[in-house]
């Protein structure tokens, strides 16, 4: 199954419960160009792709306050 599978299965009980709406999340990834080009499945599974710069992990996904901007941007709960 897919990361999107597994998160619906584990959460979507909860969720139709609660909101009535097993659309109600949206799941959003970040990726770097070297993800993008991997086509893997987090990202062909993802409702967002946010871009965000590739290299080192301080550049993307050790790096908090891009983190939070993007979190910001996109209007997440979590």
């Amino acid at each position: 199954r897919t990361f999107r599978d597994r998160c619906e299965v584990s959460s979507g009980w909860r969720i139709s419960q609660e909101l009535s709406d097993a659309q109600a999340i949206t799941f959003v990834v970040m990726a770097t160009p070297e993800d993008l080009d991997s086509n893997a499945e987090y990202i062909r599974q993802a409702d967002v792709v946010v871009e965000v710069p590739g290299g080192r992990n301080s550049n993307n996904y050790a790096n908090v306050q891009l983190i939070a901007d993007v979190a910001l941007a996109q209007r997440a709960d979590a």
